[in-house]
Formats: structure tokens, C-alpha cells, sequence
């Protein structure tokens, strides 16, 4: 018979017993229950067989075992029965006849008795399988009673919910089309909506007082009467009031501000207009290529702009919001971006397609019109800042050391949405310009000239560009800032040879990899003789009272050398003003920037390289790092988060992949500092190397693969790993003339000299020579061309930046011993049984 055939009749009659079972009569008929329920041989004879389309190999292989074992066995079987037809007892009853009559009715007797048993067995279990078959039968008509109910339920909840989105979608759309109509006759373009969540680089104070905002909500009932929205502005106030309060949004606004926010209301259009003017020839010099027409925004309002009305607060959108290293795709993928951004900026593109030159230009000009913020919780990767600009009415609004406007980014939590929010500063009338401070808050004259470069060029000529060693003020500011209560002094504690050391820690890199016999792991923090910590230690006044021989990993004051803009001051103490050979030309954008941007503009004047790389005061893996020559680039990461602008290495020693070319590498090394006082410093002989994935070259600065060597944190990039036994021999092939031992000893002479600087002062100018603190530092450098005295060309190492708890994963894994030579050169004091050198 065709299996086809059988199979569809098969499926065509379990679909009919599934009809008649959920019929509400039907399905309590005795046939029917007598019919699913009675044991007969022809249903025990029913087999269902399910068709699969593509099989798994695995189970078919199983399949083809288990018919050759049916197979085998029911041979093996027959076969027994054969034997057994000739059995010992089988031939002494042909030999000697059969058994006894009374030996026969007796196993009869046995056998009825055996048979009434297993009838009353089964008579049992058929009761126990009819009431079992009646419960699951009820259980399943329950059970599709409360699905049809919970789906009917669902159904109706997912209409109502879409219906009223739809009403309240529909009336939102239609009062922003009404708004945004009014607008458009002043401003070209509509406005976008923000796309990233933000949080303001700014300490909020604490909310107003309740009654405070309270007097502000009576005094605009005009605008919202409703109980509920009373509350829900309660709601507003009690999330936004520290934004709010920060960003100097006046109280008297927040209610009209939350009614426009929740409203989507943008009414700017009928108040304000932009207004376009020519440029003379001295601004055409000085502006943005190609801009020979200016705009500014004017109020255009018959009854002008007054401050006391509580509804002269406005919203402003956000036209294109990115993070820099995401720019350029952006530019050349959304549909649509690169012509507005060039109509915004004032450039002549009409095209559709992306041009390589016009995003150029839209990239070297977006820092005139940029606007940031930043996100405060998170990882490391959410917290690197946001950039935006403002639509074609914002953007529009010019700088004035005497503002009319205030203007401030603002986040709506509830909505999720970044807006720009402005409201004035002053009574304004008609024809007066809206104008606000680019710099706002900035006290110091030269430094607010410097920041308002990007749209005043400046005349700079009397700024010096020599950097020295900050005052003892910054150390102590920066001591304040940490908040860290420095230790007592102590005296130094011996560890007795025999004692076995407990050490606490929360970091699986240390317990699941210490294993020398002088260590114990234990979870109780107060029995431990060395915490190693992950986190840092603020009162070590405390520790040094209550625990002073308990021994730390780490040193009160050691941000000196970890965090970046300390370490350029640290470093130069070593020649006493200049910064030492080994580490690049840096400034501190927050205290340095006038120095900065004088020395940029001299090494222009005289045709010298000028890309630069801003990086972030305490990120590492160069998390919200800015390669550029671009001075308005630069002089505005300044508003983002603290940073220090350091010298592009324009010519580093690169290292030759077969398979890719000349990249750039950089080496890490471990440094293990025993103590201060005297200075005790260790390197571990084994380094790491991180190599870029394209070859070098100085253009394309927002390329990761070519310009960074971090890719054991990114996503999808290839991450070259060679260890550096191997590395040694290939690197000196490559470079026949510089023995690696001669570059190591000039890479332990920097350590050596930046740590000498560090400890020469007591804290917390210095490193503060506590005798229970021990700590690893990892050291990332890299080497660069340079010339000797003699002009000959020499490999310079150029020291990155020191990093604390470091990431020790990959030691770890292929140097299961790591941790163990830490602890016995910085605990046992048993460098000689490690694979360390000591270099101080």
C-alpha cells in the first residue's frame, strides 16, 4: 500500500477525532468515550508514523543500530527455541513417556490460580487507567477553556492597547505637524528627534523645595489644570530637578517646559525667524569655506519675548546625534545626512550620493556646530561622550559674550529623549537677536579665548607655549578630589619564613591562580594578611591604625603615575620643566589649554607635523580616543570630558605581518613596585605585544584598525597574539642593527627615571612611601624613531600610560605562574626564584 496514501488518511482521522472531541456534545458521547478509551486490539494495532524532511544522521544511524540488533536478536531467539525443542527434559519424556496425572492437574491447578491473579491485576489497573483516562480528560478540557479564555483576553488588551497608541499617536502627530508648520516658515528643515540617552557632565544640586515648584504650578494653571497632570509634573519635577537646577533653567518655566515636552509641542517658529545677511570680506577669510551668506535668529513676535512669562521656554531638536568614531559611516550610509549637514554648514552639495570631499568638509566643520554631553552610568564604552548638533534654528543661534538666551541640553527620562531647551535671559523685542554664550561659565579671559577660537580666530603672540611642572596646589587639589586619608607612619613589619600568608580577594584572576604553598585564600577580609583589591583604597588612616602590617596592593597617592595628565606632570620633574625624552609632548586641556594652542599654532607657522591624539584622563583601551590636526577638534573635546592632548607618534617603529604589512605595535609590560622608600622596582621578563590589523599610514585618523592596537575588546576584528619568545628573533631580523637587549635596557632606564621622579616627593606630591603597600603596574609603550647626538637614527620608547589592577588575563593563560611570582617578589621578597629583573 502507498505509504502517502495511508498517511494522509492517518492525519485525515486525527483531525476528525480532534473536531469531534471539541464539539460541546459530541465530546461527551459514551461511544466516543467508550471508542478512545476501550483497550482493543485493533487500536492497539493504530501506529502513528511522522515524517521528518531532512533527518538528523544521528538519529538514523541509531535507527539502522537497533534494527540490526532486532534483527540479531530475533535470530538468536529462534534459535534458542530450536535448542530447546531438544532439552534433557524434552528427551526423557519421549524416552520415558509423560509425566504423572496428578503432576499434570497439579501444575493446572498453579496455572488457573496464576491466571485469576493476573485477571484481578489487570481488572485493577484497567480501573486505575479509566479514572486516570476521566481526570486527564477533564484536565484538558480545563486547560482549553482557560486558553481560549487567556488568548480571548490577550486579544482584547493588545486591541485596546493599539487603539489608544493609535489616538494618542495620532494626536500627538497632528499637534507637531500643526507646530512644526508654524516653524517652517523661518527654518528650512524639520527637526529629528535625539537617539541617545544622555546624563550631564555637571554635580546637581539638590531639587528646590517642594513648595517652590509647588507656587510655580499654581501660578501657571493657565497652562495645565489637571489633577492627573499635576501629578505627573510632581513626577517631572522630582526626576529633573537637579538637571534642570544645573543647566539654569529658571523654576518659573519647568511646568509650561514639561507641558511642551509632553505635548511634543515646538512653537519656536511662531517667535523666533533666522534671518540671512552677506558677509564681508574679512569674515569670508575667517569663516567656513563657501558660507558667503550668514544667518542669525531674530524674534519676530509683534509682542516680543518677556521673562516673566512663564511660557517662554522653547524646545529645540536635535538634527544629527553620534559618537565620533561612528561619524563617517553615518555620513556615508544614512540617506539624507550628508545633504543636510552640508546645507546646515553652509557647503555647495546638491548631490545624493556621498562625496569623499564633502565629508571631509562636513567632518573638519561639524566641531563649529557640535554640542555634547555624556552618559554617567554604565560601562566604560556607554559612558564615552555623546555628540550632537542642533537642527537648522539652533545651529543658527550666534555666540555673545552678553547673551539673550540661555540654552542647555536636556534628557527626558520618561520619554528618552534628548532635546535643546532655550528661554531667555532678558526682555527681548521685535528684531532683537537670540544670541547665547558658547563658553558658558568660563571665568578666565585667556582661556575663554582660546575656546571661542573655532569661530574668533585670536592673535595668540604674547601666550607662551612653555610647559613646567604644576604648583604644589595641583597635587593637593587632586588629593582633595581622590579624598584619600593618608596613612600614619609606621614601621616597616618582617613576614616570618614559616608563616603561611592569608590573602583576601575578589578578583578570580588572582584566586583562581595563586597557588604557592606560602598562600592561603580566605573570604573573611579581617583574618587576611594581604588584601589585594580591585577597587581603591580611601582611608588608609584607618588602615594604618587598626591594621598597620596588614599589606595592600596598591599605594596612597600612586594616581600620580596612573592617571595621564599626572603623569605628564610627574615626568617632568626628570629634566626639571620639559617633559623627558620618553614620554610625548602632552598638555592638559582643563589647565594647559592657552600653552596648547600656542604651541600648535608655532609648529604650524614653521611646516612641522601637527596630528595630535586626545585621550581621556583615567579610560584605557582607547575608549573615547581623538586622532587629529584639526584645532577646533581638539580645542572642543575640552567640553566633553578632562582630557590631555599628547603628539601623534607621525614616525613609530612599525613591525612587518606577512600576511597584512607594516603595522603599528605596542608592548606592555609588568612592573612591580616592592617599596618607596628605598625605591624597589621590578619588571617581569615576560611582555605583551598588541599589533594594528592595517598598515600604517597618516591619513584615515578615525580608522581603529590601522591607528589603534587594542582588539582584545572590540568586536569582529582579528586580535594577532605572538608571544615574546617569538617576537624577539623576528623583531631583530627585521631590525638587524638594535639588539632587543639594547632596547630593553633603554625601556628600564625610562621605568626607572619615571619612578625615581614620582617617589622623590612625600605625598601627596609624590607616591607615598607606605611600608605595607606593594603594587603591579602594567606599562604600556610604544618606540618611535628619533635622533641621537650625533644625528645618528635610535629607537626612543615612548611610555602610554601606566594602568593599575590590570587586566591579567592573558598572563594568566599562558603563564599559569603569574601570579605566584608577583606575590613572591613583592610578599616573600624571592625575586631570585621569579623571572624578574630589578631595575631600581
Amino acid at each position: 500500500m502507498d505509504p502517502d496514501f495511508v498517511e494522509r488518511r492517518r492525519v485525515g482521522l486525527e483531525n476528525f477525532l480532534l473536531r469531534v472531541a471539541s464539539h460541546p456534545v459530541l465530546s461527551n458521547d459514551k461511544i466516543l468515550y467508550h471508542f478512545l478509551t476501550e483497550a482493543d486490539s485493533r487500536l492497539r494495532a493504530l501506529s502513528a508514523t511522522f515524517r521528518v524532511r531532512n533527518p538528523d544522521k544521528r538519529f538514523m544511524e541509531m535507527k539502522h543500530y537497533s534494527d540490526e540488533l532486532q534483527s540479531h536478536t530475533s535470530q538468536l531467539l529462534r534459535a534458542r527455541a530450536i535448542v530447546r525443542t531438544f532439552s534433557f527434559k524434552g528427551m526423557t519424556n519421549k524416552l520415558f513417556g509423560q509425566e504423572a496425572p496428578e503432576q499434570r492437574e497439579a501444575r493446572l491447578k498453579l496455572l488457573e490460580e496464576l491466571i485469576a491473579e493476573g485477571e484481578d491485576d489487570v481488572k485493577e489497573k484497567t480501573v486505575e487507567c479509566e479514572e486516570h483516562v476521566e481526570k486527564a480528560w477533564v484536565d484538558m478540557q480545563r486547560f482549553k477553556e482557560q486558553k481560549d479564555k487567556d488568548l480571548r483576553e490577550a486579544l482584547i488588551n493588545y486591541a485596546v492597547m493599539q487603539i489608544s497608541m493609535c489616538k494618542k499617536k495620532s494626536e500627538a502627530q497632528l499637534q507637531r505637524l500643526k507646530s512644526r508648520w508654524s516653524q517652517r516658515s523661518t527654518i528650512s528643515h524639520n527637526a529629528l528627534l535625539a537617539q541617545l540617552s544622555p546624563s550631564f557632565f555637571r554635580v546637581f544640586p539638590k531639587p528646590p523645595p517642594r513648595e517652590e515648584y509647588l507656587a510655580v504650578s499654581m501660578s501657571t494653571n493657565a497652562v495645565i489644570m489637571n489633577g492627573d497632570e499635576d501629578e505627573q509634573f510632581e513626577a517631572f519635577v522630582a526626576t529633573h530637578a537637579g538637571a534642570l537646577q544645573s543647566s539654569g533653567i529658571p523654576v518659573t518655566y519647568w511646568r509650561s517646559l514639561h507641558h511642551k515636552i509632553t505635548s511634543e509641542i515646538y512653537d519656536a517658529g511662531e517667535v523666533f525667524g533666522i534671518m540671512q545677511y552677506e558677509q564681508d570680506d574679512d569674515e569670508k577669510k575667517k569663516d567656513n569655506p563657501g558660507a558667503g551668506v550668514r544667518c542669525k535668529v531674530i524674534v519676530t513676535r509683534d509682542s516680543g519675548l518677556q521673562t516673566s512669562e512663564p511660557t517662554s521656554v522653547f524646545l529645540v531638536d536635535h538634527a544629527w546625534t553620534y559618537r565620533v568614531d561612528h561619524a563617517r559611516e553615518q555620513l556615508e550610509q544614512i540617506p539624507g545626512l550628508l545633504p543636510r549637514m552640508a546645507a546646515l554648514m553652509g557647503l555647495d552639495f546638491h548631490g545624493e550620493a556621498p562625496d569623499p570631499d564633502t565629508v571631509e568638509l562636513v567632518m573638519d566643520l561639524m566641531w563649529k556646530y557640535n554640542q555634547t554631553y555624556h552618559i554617567s552610568q554604565g560601562s566604560a564604552e556607554v559612558k564615552v561622550p555623546v555628540w550632537y548638533i542642533m537642527d537648522e534654528f539652533g545651529s543658527q543661534v550666534q555666540h555673545s559674550d552678553q547673551p539673550s538666551c540661555g540654552m542647555a541640553p536636556f534628557f527626558y527620562v520618561q520619554g528618552q529623549l534628548a532635546y535643546t531647551v532655550l528661554w531667555p535671559l532678558q526682555d527681548l523685542q521685535e528684531g532683537d537677536e537670540v544670541t547665547r554664550d558658547y563658553t558658558y561659565g568660563e571665568t578666565n579671559p585667556l582661556v575663554k579665548q582660546c575656546r571661542l577660537l573655532p569661530w574668533k580666530p585670536a592673535d595668540l603672540d604674547g601666550v607662551s607655549s612653555v610647559t613646567t611642572e604644576p604648583s604644589d596646589s595641583y597635587y593637593e587639589t587632586i588629593a582633595q578630589e581622590n579624598k584619600e586619608q593618608l596613612p600614619l607612619e609606621i614601621q616597616p613589619h618582617t613576614v616570618p619564613e614559616d608563616k603561611i600568608l592569608k590573602v583576601y580577594s575578589e578578583m578570580s584572576q588572582v584566586t583562581n591562580n595563586l597557588t604557592h604553598p606560602r598562600f592561603q585564600l580566605t573570604e573573611d577580609e579581617e583574618e587576611a594578611d594581604i588584601i589585594w583589591g580591585y577597587n581603591h583604597i580611601k582611608d588608609y588612616r584607618k588602615l594604618s591604625e587598626e591594621r598597620p602590617h596588614v599589606m595592600l596592593n596598591q599605594f596612597p597617592c600612586e594616581s600620580l603615575v596612573t592617571v595621564k595628565d599626572c603623569l605628564a606632570a610627574v615626568a617632568r620633574r626628570v629634566k626639571g620643566g620639559p617633559a623627558p625624552d620618553w614620554l610625548p609632548e602632552t598638555f592638559n586641556l582643563q589647565t594647559e589649554l592657552p600653552q596648547f594652542t600656542r604651541h600648535y599654532q608655532l609648529r604650524q607657522q614653521r611646516g612641522e607635523d601637527n596630528h595630535w591624539i586626545c585621550k581621556p584622563w583615567n579610560l584605557a583601551r582607547g575608549l573615547d580616543t581623538h586622532i587629529t590636526n584639526n584645532l577646533d577638534y581638539i580645542i572642543r573635546q575640552r567640553e566633553s570630558t578632562p582630557k590631555v592632548v599628547c603628539k601623534y607618534l607621525e614616525d613609530p617603529v612599525l613591525f612587518n605581518r606577512e600576511e597584512v604589512g607594516a603595522v603599528k605595535f605596542d608592548i606592555r609590560y609588568m612592573l612591580m613596585l616592592r617599596s618607596v622608600q628605598p625605591l624597589r622596582l621590578y619588571a617581569y621578563n615576560v611582555f605583551w605585544l598588541r599589533f594594528a590589523n592595517r598598515p600604517f599610514s597618516l591619513d584615515h585618523f578615525d580608522d581603529y584598525q590601522k591607528h589603534f592596537t587594542v582588539m582584545n575588546y572590540a568586536e569582529g576584528v582579528e586580535l594577532k597574539q605572538v608571544h615574546y619568545d617569538d617576537f624577539i628573533p623576528m623583531f631583530e631580523k627585521q631590525y638587524p642593527q638594535y639588539p632587543w637587549k639594547e632596547v630593553e635596557e633603554k625601556l628600564f632606564k625610562a621605568f626607572k627615571e619615571l619612578f625615581q621622579a614620582a617617589s622623590s616627593r612625600p605625598a601627596p606630591y609624590g607616591i607615598c612611601a607606605y611600608p605595607s603597600s606593594r603594587a603591579i603596574y602594567a606599562v604600556d609603550l610604544m618606540l618611535k624613531w628619533s635622533r641621537g647626538e650625533n644625528g645618528e637614527r635610535i629607537m626612543q620608547p615612548q611610555i602610554l600610560e601606566l594602568n593599575f589592577s590590570p587586566d591579567c588575563a592573558r598572563a594568566c593563560l599562558y603563564h599559569p605562574s603569574f601570579y605566584n611570582h608577583m606575590f613572591q617578589t613583592l610578599f616573600l621578597d624571592q625575586p631570585e626564584q621569579c623571572p624578574v629583573t630589578q631595575i631600581a
